[in-house]
């Protein structure tokens, strides 16, 4: 609300065509409804016009609970993509604070990111999947206590959002009891020191990011094995962003420190860095890719398919199917075929795959499920594994399913699959 103040009072001056956009999560039923009715009213008061929305989502979507925030994220920078093509603007501002950067470090730094995701949130960017359209912070250097003393002062009506007190969220556990901890036994300026840290971090990472960009725009180049490590490291996630390959840390190591030793990212497909330190697709000798991978349209009845010493058969149940008779049986799965694309890719297990079994917040290295799950080593190039059309694993043999295709009360086509060996 006090971004709503602020950018009407500047608007007359800026010549700016000031639109409110309200998206009604629906996940605090009753507080949702009055979050809107302040928010229609105040607008009314301001006479600025104002797009509400709401998440029409199946009962399945909050489940499990720690991917609620990604999906209401999601769901919300989409609608406020249609909501500035609605109102034709190209700018959308959000309300994120220095206390909303300070969460971010460190729910990044647990997640293990580097310089770029410990820079935290950027002031200016794009909206995510709408590059078309700019997103500004103008709050981002300000305490939370400095705008809500602002609010106080100007009389400016808000709501708390309850779900900030709810521990079950990673974020809250940081600002609850993490940050709390940290100011009481290591310093009452934990904050500052922070919020420094990460202008600092900010700053570097900048300067290597243009660096490497210069590196790779030049046309005689230094040679790439003399280039400081940090600025290698962002050749390589420079390029393999443009080649859309997620870029986990061991895929960015092993293509820093060998040269023309490929590292297979695809099924099929495997990207090797040149002396020159350029990456190139390559494809696997014939006999190589033969036994690589098998694909196949998941939504055919296929009594039998041979691949790595199993056999798999796969079949589409036609009618809806109550959850409660698609029981797990050993050699039998039950996936959601509206998921996996047209087609799917058998294959084994490559270095760097990440998947999500179901009851995970997200998707971890697979060599880690691995461990934990205290599968060994010889057994564990022998399993199978399944990728939709988009190249996601959804299901790794002898491992839990994953969350990405596991059937729903609102699934309307059911892929059967059973396996055994040969």
């Amino acid at each position: 609300m006090v971004l709503l103040h602020l950018l009407h009072q500047l608007a007359k001056a800026r010549r700016w065509k000031l639109t409110a956009a309200y998206f009604n999560h629906q996940l605090r039923p009753g507080e949702d409804a009055a979050d809107q009715r302040l928010v229609k009213k105040v607008c009314a008061q301001l006479r600025v016009s104002l797009i509400a929305g709401k998440w029409v989502r199946s009962q399945s979507n909050g489940d499990p609970l720690a991917n609620l925030e990604m999906q209401a994220r999601i769901a919300r920078h989409r609608f406020l993509a249609q909501a500035a093509k609605r109102a034709r603007c190209s700018t959308v501002a959000m309300a994120h604070h220095a206390d909303d950067q300070i969460e971010t470090f460190f729910l990044h730094l647990a997640r293990g990111a580097g310089g770029a995701g410990l820079s935290g949130i950027a002031e200016q960017s794009t909206l995510v999947g709408h590059p078309q359209l700019s997103l500004v912070r103008p709050l981002l250097g300000i305490r939370k206590q400095t705008l809500l003393d602002f609010a106080a002062t100007k009389q400016i009506a808000f709501r708390e959002d309850s779900s900030n007190a709810n521990d079950r969220f990673l974020r809250n556990r940081i600002r609850n009891t993490i940050l709390p901890m940290l100011r009481k036994e290591l310093s009452p300026a934990m904050d500052e020191h922070v919020l420094r840290a990460m202008g600092i971090i900010t700053l570097e990472a900048t300067c290597v990011s243009r660096a490497a960009a210069d590196w790779l725009r030049a046309k005689r180049r230094a040679t790439f094995s003399r280039l400081a490590p940090a600025i290698q490291r962002q050749v390589i996630l420079q390029q393999l962003a443009q080649l859309a390959v997620p870029a986990d840390f061991e895929r960015v190591e092993h293509l820093r420190h060998f040269s023309g030793r490929p590292i297979t990212v695809e099924p099929c497909r495997q990207l090797v860095r040149g002396r020159d330190g350029i990456l190139q697709w390559v494809i696997p000798p014939e006999e190589a890719r033969s036994e690589a991978a098998l694909s196949f349209d998941p939504t055919a009845d296929l009594p039998a398919l041979q691949f790595g010493g199993w056999e798999i058969s796969c079949r589409l149940l036609r009618r809806k199917i109550p959850l409660a008779k698609l029981a797990k049986k050993n050699g039998c799965e039950h996936f959601d075929a509206d998921k996996l694309g047209a087609r799917v890719t058998l294959r084994h297990w490559q270095q760097g795959d990440r998947f999500q079994p179901l009851g995970m917040p997200s998707a971890v290295k697979l060599q880690d499920l691995f461990i934990n799950s205290k599968i060994p080593k010889a057994e564990r190039h022998r399993l199978l594994i399944a990728t939709t059309d988009a190249g996601e694993i959804f299901w790794v043999q002898g491992l839990r399913m994953g969350e990405l295709a596991k059937v729903r009360p609102d699934t309307h086509r059911v892929c059967r699959w059973t396996w055994r060996t040969l």
